[in-house]
């Protein structure tokens, strides 16, 4: 490769704009090779699949990663590249570390200028797929021979009669293809004589004989069963049906007509499974399919009842032997009930039969039929969900539904609520008035176009969408996507009906036209990335996609354009979905895992990557790389927790730590448990920890063997605590020790116990100290307590009846006296509220709160209650908001109140003459780092003595006694407010000159709304 190919191979990475982070952020290996296949540029992904990066794949002999026997495997792709072709294919490679690992591999041509100077490469992990690509493979077989050897055919039909669904078992019993017979009408095949039996009403689930037509024009006769699928109101939305054939039986009844009664019944049922009880014996007589049914595989056909009884469930067994009871006297018996067969598998079946009385010999007998009911059921428990996944989506859909006459003006006859939201119409102003009077004339012949292919090829009207732009009640267009289907009319002279389906697209339109010198830039590393590629606009609408997305999401393209992302999202976690997608849309790259919900309903665990979509300088959308993890998440996580755990223990700490395995030998050693123990880490790992080290109780006995916290542990995997007990050092020498003893484990087993310990020597003085300490400061508190409550409640009545007084009727002097009284009663309750503030603050009594609330209308409040008493005193008092300080945050807004209230009040009440002015801003601002909030509230007041500004903040300071005379004060206020603030992680300072004022500044940390 010479010089100039490579500059432009390093020029082109280094110029990868927007899409650099597409690279870097990619869970695949992204690589970048010279012709020679000489490795350029490596993403992170390469590092993570094979354990190599850049510097030490130029240096690696490539029969360690390929093999030697497939060291020259890439030539042949190689050179197919290299003539402008891109190739995909399968290997495998050797991990650093040893392991073999499957790979998806695809090599597209580098262009520059009509010049291929280099390849892209995207590798992806395949080895887990593969193991589940040969259970789908299985699963598949299994399916098809189960599909395509059912007997019975099963119909699914509208409530028109219309089919929509026929087992392949039709082909075989009526000669018909199933794609011959969808959309037909289901009373075509019936013989008209027939039909009558299924014209409502009709008892559902009652099994009625009818004769259908074959594709040879014979005819075969059918034991049908139709059950009606009804909505909440009442009203039949479908029939299924389930049919046998049983021409054979008929014939041979044709033919046996005249033989006997209890013969004509036997074979009038034939199918099912027969029985004849015997009411003397007690005796069974049951035909193979009755056996079949009960799962008995016996010579003999004779069952005794009380056998029967006791494979009937058990919570049935009392309902079946009071139906059979009495069925002597009603001479019949009709129940359903569950049997347990020999297998243990629980069948449903339905018990039917009359009695048979003997004139001749007295005998008397009830002859049956038993009926395999368990797929009817199950059938019609997947119909009740399916019918409850359509009501919650037609409910909750935002798309507008409309129908219209199939004519020349289109007229719309209903449309769904969401018009208004969608047009600005109501739907009574729609109705009756032509669609076309709405559309923008360019449009006019693409909706008739579309409207005459759905006419003529119904079959497929759902695979194609029209766009056009309908005029809004407010007078803009709006550009929408229909979908819509064509039902002709039954009646001769009256046109048909168009349903559509229909979105806005206006946002993606504009997407899409934006994206569009970007798509095809970067078209073949998204069509052939072996992830699934998805391209959302700012509103989080898809309007691109690559193959192995549709294969992910099991919908095809024109099914998932303009669908919301959140939609393929697991329900519990499209929150957290939706939060990342908003930080990508601010420019922050999001790397996440979480779950799509396939098209068939199972999930599927992705690893996602959202990263900006930037085109000139201005983010247009979101990229989302969805990486199927579903196979490799828990081995990952397995992997993470032993790393996370063997990190965690080994790491710097002042405890000693040490870990036994599931034979009590060491495994691992700490630092400072080596130089407490006095043992090495190579004297420790591998040795019984029994031998190497020993300790007893408190009072020197030793423990038993089976007693032993840490065996203990390693048997029940309780964490326990030891408050003090005796080590000894491998010298002989010993020390009080503390410790906890946890278990490791690995896949719910247990595989060691961890021991952390410190040494306690040294601690009874400082406990008996702390203890002492915490005596004083429990009688401090108590006494603060009630001192406070002593003095509020008299002070209370003093400043209460002073506002009493000042209602009477009192001259100047008397009210100027009555007033003091109250101001001095106040300031008084304030000095006893900021004592009993500093007391919460000191005893760590004082709790954050939490919450949501508008912070711009926290600043304005603040500033609208002090700016009359700055006016009073003719001062100026402004304030200023940067832009990027946001209106909403979570914090704790009282406390932040109570600190901009002191600091200003302390500025207006020491300023004289000149102005304040109060100013917020923010340092930071990420949606996962929260934000910085900064105030600065300077004055032009009297200043503070730079030898006094160390003092400013500590209780009970005041800066000069003569001047606290003249203004009053504790000196309690600024040391509040600067615990206050450090109790929310937050920085108070003052900058101050004696005489020209101070401009006092806090700063608080606060998460984003």
């Amino acid at each position: 490769m010479d010089n100039h190919e490579h500059e432009i191979l390093q020029n082109l990475i280094s110029e990868s704009g927007s899409y650099r982070s597409l690279f870097e952020y990619h869970p695949d290996a992204i690589y970048v090779m010279d012709k020679k296949g000489n490795y350029i540029y490596t993403n992170p992904g390469v590092e993570k699949i094979s354990g190599y990066t850049i510097d030490t794949l130029e240096h690696v002999d490539r029969s360690k990663i390929f093999g030697a026997e497939r060291i020259e495997m890439r030539s042949p792709y190689l050179a197919e590249v290299l003539q402008g072709k891109s190739v995909q294919f399968q290997t495998h490679i050797y991990h650093r570390q040893g392991h073999l690992i499957d790979l998806d591999v695809t090599y597209t041509p580098i262009v520059i200028d009509e010049e291929i100077v280099g390849i892209y490469g995207i590798a992806k992990d395949i080895t887990a797929r593969n193991d589940v690509e040969q259970k789908l493979v299985e699963a598949e077989r299994m399916y098809r021979l189960i599909s395509e050897n059912a007997d019975d055919l099963i119909t699914c039909s509208d409530a028109d009669g219309m089919i929509t669904y026929i087992s392949p078992s039709v082909e075989k019993i009526l000669g018909f293809l199933p794609s011959e017979l969808m959309q037909t009408l289901s009373t075509d095949l019936i013989y008209a004589e027939d039909i009558l039996q299924l014209e409502p009403p009709f008892q559902s689930r009652k099994a009625v004989q009818i004769r259908c037509v074959c594709k040879n024009k014979t005819y075969k006769w059918i034991e049908l069963t139709v059950k009606a699928i009804k909505d909440e109101n009442g009203v039949t939305v479908q029939y299924m049906g389930i049919g046998r054939d049983i021409t054979a039986r008929k014939e041979s009844e044709e033919q046996l007509r005249k033989s006997e009664e209890r013969l004509a019944l036997a074979q009038s049922i034939a199918g099912f499974g027969c029985w004849d009880w015997n009411l003397d014996t007690q005796e069974l007589v049951c035909s193979d399919k009755f056996l079949e049914i009960l799962g008995v595989e016996s010579p003999s056909a004779k069952l005794l009842y009380r056998h029967f009884l006791t494979m009937v469930h058990h919570e049935d067994r009392d309902k079946v032997r009071y139906a059979f009871r009495q069925s002597v006297a009603q001479e019949h018996v009709n129940i359903e009930c569950r049997l347990v067969d020999q297998h243990h598998q629980i069948k449903t079946v339905h018990i039917q039969g009359t009695l048979v009385a003997d004139d001749n010999d007295g005998t008397r007998q009830i002859v049956g039929t038993i009926q395999d009911i368990t797929e009817s059921r199950l059938m019609e428990d997947l119909i009740r969900e399916s019918e409850r996944q359509y009501r919650m989506l037609s409910n909750n859909t935002l798309d507008l539904i409309s129908s219209h006459t199939a004519d020349e003006e289109l007229s719309f006859i209903y449309t769904s609520a969401s018009v208004k939201k969608l047009i600005g119409y109501e739907g009574e102003e729609l109705i009756g008035k032509s669609a076309f009077s709405f559309y923008h004339p360019e449009d006019y012949q693409a909706v008739r176009d579309y409207i005459k292919w759905i006419t003529e090829m119904p079959e497929h009207s759902k695979s194609k969408t029209v766009h056009y732009r309908f005029q809004h009640k407010a007078g803009h267009y709006v550009w929408l996507e229909s979908t819509a289907t064509y039902t002709p009319s039954q009646i001769e002279g009256i046109a048909g009906t168009v349903i559509a389906v229909s979105r806005d697209v206006t946002d993606r339109k504009l997407a899409e036209q934006r994206l569009h010198e970007s798509e095809q830039r970067y078209k073949s590393l998204v069509e052939y990335n072996p992830s699934g590629v998805y391209s959302f606009d700012l509103q989080g609408r898809l309007f691109n996609l690559n193959p192995v997305a549709e294969i992910q999401s099991g919908y095809d393209r024109t099914r998932l354009k303009n669908t919301y992302f959140a939609e393929l999202i697991h329900p519990d976690l499209r929150e957290e979905a939706l939060n990342r997608f908003n930080r990508a849309k601010m420019g922050m790259p999001q790397n996440y895992e979480t779950v799509l919900v396939h098209h068939t309903g199972h999930q599927i665990e992705v690893n996602i990557t959202n990263v900006p979509i930037i085109v000139s300088g201005e983010i247009t959308g979101v990229f989302g790389i969805a990486t199927d993890i579903t196979e490799s998440k828990k081995y990952v996580e397995q992997i993470k927790k032993i790393s996370d755990e063997y990190n965690l223990i080994l790491s710097s700490v002042s405890e000693g730590i040490y870990g036994v395995d599931a034979d009590g030998n060491g495994i691992f050693l700490n630092a400072a448990a080596s130089s407490m123990l006095g043992v090495t880490k190579e004297e420790f790992i591998g040795s019984p920890v029994r031998d190497l080290l020993m300790h007893t109780r408190s009072d020197g006995e030793p423990y038993a063997a089976t007693h032993h916290p840490v065996e203990l542990t390693m048997q029940d995997s309780i964490s326990r605590r030891v408050t003090e007990d005796v080590f000894f050092r491998r010298d002989g020498s010993s020390f009080f020790a503390s410790y906890q003893t946890n278990a490791l484990r690995d896949r719910e087993k247990i595989v060691g116990v961890v021991v952390v310990f410190s040494d306690r020597t040294n601690e009874k003085a400082i406990i008996e100290a702390k203890e002492s300490a915490e005596r004083a400061a429990y009688a401090k508190s108590q006494f603060i307590s009630m001192m406070s409550h002593e003095i509020r409640t008299p002070m209370n009545g003093i400043v209460g009846m002073a506002e009493l007084m000042l209602d009477l009727d009192l001259n100047e002097e008397q009210a100027s006296y009555i007033h003091i009284i109250r101001q001095s009663g106040n300031e008084l309750m304030q000095i006893i509220n900021d004592i009993m503030d500093v007391h919460r603050l000191e005893n760590g009594n004082v709790e954050l709160e939490e919450e949501l609330f508008d912070l711009r209308e926290l600043i304005d409040d603040v500033y609208q209650w002090f700016l009359p008493t700055a006016q009073s005193k003719y001062l100026v008092f402004d304030k200023h908001i940067e832009q990027e300080v946001p209106k909403l945050a979570r914090g704790d807004m009282p406390r932040i109140k109570q600190v901009l209230v002191n600091i200003i009040g302390n500025a207006i009440k020491f300023t004289e003459k000149g102005n304040i002015h109060l100013s917020a801003g923010v340092s930071y601002l990420s949606q996962d780092q929260g934000m910085m909030l900064n105030f600065q509230i300077t004055d032009t007041g009297i200043g503070i003595p730079a030898d006094k500004l160390s003092e400013l903040f500590h209780s009970f300071s005041q800066v000069h006694p003569v001047m606290n005379r003249r203004y009053g004060g504790t000196g309690l206020g600024l040391f509040i407010c600067k615990n206050l603030i450090e109790l929310m992680n937050g920085t108070i300072g003052v900058n101050s000159q004696e005489h020209q004022g101070s401009t006092f500044y806090f700063s608080i940390p606060l998460q984003l709304a």
